[in-house]
């Protein structure tokens, strides 16, 4: 259950059960595990055990049969011309537990960027408060009650229950719209003051591709086929396959899809979502609690035609996010940032070409003419 301090619309009704994380990285250089995660680690035990081969096939045939209840291979944007969605307030969408030192400093980064730029649908700010029970979690509470966002609307979203941080993202939104617009930040990033300029003409630019299946903030460094951590160098903004779960706006349309199909699984450890090339699936393997294996797959499922790109953006000198990885249950050394957030605009982040290059998991070129 949730309750909320203003009407709630798609925040979503149910109290998921409770669930840990093991996120793969996305991009922080000091932390190759993975990021520290905000949220109680009560049920390790339940990834304890892997699944057999015979129950993981049986899983992978009925999420199949589940999936194509809800996807069609018709990758037109019913209603999307590239447009942001005027009319639509664009949604700034915050998980936090009870790191309230990290949570004040990422509203201050929200409310200190330029949102001149949002059109007449305005900028609605959604601080989703996982459920817990420590004086940190009534502190973080106190402060996404009292903050005072000056360039457009704000709900408090507290659930009454212990998600985890992968239910967390599977609830965080549901859109109603192809041209709804949302970015979903956990606590410990931090943001520079040039986000949402870019993210807003990135999807007024992009936001009709068939091949997009979301954007990220970050300079992403992951080379999916390995693990290996490499910073690639762009003069313009490009398409990756491995999402980037630092500031990622998901395309609405494959996101309501996904979600829809995800919350109908009966029992998401049980799973297989092997993507063939990737080393995110023995991550998940040994780990079954992270959002973004489920994404993966959902954007690259073999035998589809469906291929979903994530867009990225590399400044050489620093980046529209940065993660802090605090402390957490995958993080345990003290908290520094990744990259340093941008202040100033640059040429790379005024670039936006008709063509974009793909890469694959090994982070090389793909031909997308065959």
């Amino acid at each position: 259950g949730i309750r909320s301090t203003a009407p709630v619309d798609d925040a979503g009704g149910r109290a998921p059960a409770r669930s840990s994380r093991a996120p793969m990285t996305s991009g922080n250089d000091s932390n190759e595990g993975g990021d520290g995660d905000d949220h109680d680690d009560e049920d390790n035990s339940r990834s304890a055990g892997a699944a057999s081969k015979s129950e993981m096939d049986e899983a992978r045939s009925n999420n199949s049969d589940k999936d194509d209840e809800v996807f069609d291979d018709d990758d037109t944007i019913s209603d999307d011309k590239g447009s942001s969605g005027d009319a639509l307030p664009f949604r700034i969408i915050v998980l936090t537990q009870r790191r309230h030192w990290s949570l004040r400093r990422l509203l201050r980064s929200v409310d200190g960027a330029d949102y001149s730029s949002a059109g007449p649908g305005g900028v609605r700010l959604e601080i989703r408060v996982d459920h817990a029970l420590s004086a940190d979690h009534n502190r973080t509470v106190e402060i996404a009650r009292r903050f005072d966002f000056r360039h457009g609307t704000k709900e408090v979203i507290e659930l009454n229950s212990t998600a985890g941080l992968q239910y967390a993202w599977f609830e965080a939104w549901t859109p109603s719209s192809d041209r709804e617009r949302a970015v979903i930040l956990e606590d410990d990033m931090e943001l520079s003051p040039l986000w949402f300029a870019w993210m807003r003409r990135a999807w007024d630019e992009y936001g009709g591709r068939s091949d997009l299946g979301g954007m990220s903030l970050c300079r992403q460094r992951l080379r999916a086929s390995d693990g290996a951590h490499r910073m690639f160098q762009s003069d313009a903004p490009f398409l990756y396959r491995i999402p980037g779960s630092f500031g990622f706006s998901p395309h609405a349309r494959h996101w309501r899809r996904f979600v829809e199909w995800v919350r109908g699984l009966d029992d998401l450890r049980s799973v297989n979502l092997d993507v063939e090339g990737t080393v995110t699936t023995e991550w998940h393997r040994s780990q079954p609690d992270s959002w973004e294996q489920f994404w993966i797959w959902w954007c690259f499922r073999k035998n589809r035609k469906r291929k979903l790109y994530t867009l990225y953006v590399h400044s050489r000198t620093g980046a529209l996010i940065g993660h802090w990885a605090e402390p957490g249950v995958h993080a345990s050394e003290p908290a520094r940032i990744n990259d340093n957030p941008l202040n100033m605009t640059e040429a790379v982040l005024e670039r936006f070409p008709k063509e974009l290059e793909h890469y694959g998991w090994d982070f090389e070129l793909e031909d997308t003419t065959r």
